[in-house]
Formats: structure tokens, sequence, C-alpha cells
């Protein structure tokens, strides 16, 4: 199954953007601020650059999968093999505070600062993603 988050809404300290499931919007997603970085840039670039739980997942095409997240105690969407960052989950929250580098999902507001709806849109999720796995591609526009 593949997913895809287009990033398209950026002003400190949010990323705003939405989540495709098979070329189907599925919702709204949320991230920390978008430092321009790329899963092509070196590891040292994307260290000196992150600046540790407040920069979204650099863009790129990574493997996901479902996994259960010990800090969630629940099985999550995991975005695997992402350079300099670990522990990468879609989950659900509403504001930047609820994430640390992680695409949160819902519905957008509309100043885009927060997200509602977001433990129903993660359920739907969940249960659509079960047992599933693939790749998820980011990109910034």
């Amino acid at each position: 199954m593949d997913l895809l988050i287009i990033r398209s809404v950026f002003y400190e300290p949010i990323t705003g953007g939405e989540l495709f499931i098979d070329g189907i919007k599925f919702c709204d997603t949320l991230e920390d601020t978008d430092r321009k970085l790329s899963s092509a840039d070196s590891l040292d670039k994307i260290k000196s650059v992150k600046k540790q739980g407040v920069t979204a997942i650099p863009t790129g095409t990574y493997d996901w999968k479902m996994e259960y997240s010990p800090s969630f105690k629940r099985v999550l969407p995991t975005i695997l093999n992402v350079p300099g960052f670990t522990g990468v989950r879609i989950h659900g929250g509403n504001t930047v505070k609820d994430t640390a580098g992680c695409p949160l999902v819902g519905i957008n507001t509309i100043s885009h600062r927060a997200l509602v709806q977001s433990q129903p849109t993660l359920e739907k999720l969940i249960k659509k993603l079960k047992n599933k796995s693939g790749k998820i591609e980011i990109i910034s526009i």
C-alpha cells in the first residue's frame, strides 16, 4: 500500500500537508518545521540542520510497516530508516506540541496550526493499514 504526504503549508513552527493512500486523499497532516532536508542529504548535513524534537523528517521515499510502539503502547504505522531520526510513527495529536518530528493525522483547522478529529482519524487509518506495509513518499511543494 503506497502512502504519500504532500507538505504545502509552511510557517514556523508548523508544516501542514495531506496524506494520500494509493492516490486518494485520506486526511490532513501536521508536522514540525520543514527544514528543507532530503533523504539524499548526508547524515552530517541532516544532523547539523536538525533541531531535536522540532524538525520534520527529511523528504524522500521510505518503507513503512505497522509496528508496535513501546511509547504509544499500540501498533502504529512506522516510517523506517529515516536518516538522523528514530522511532518515526504516524500518530494522533492536535498541535506540534504533540510531536517530535512524526507526522500527525486529522483534519486541519482554518489556521492550519492545529488538527481536529485526530484520534478518530488515526483509528480509521490504523484499520485501513492493518497488516499492511509499503512505501511512503514525502514531498514539499
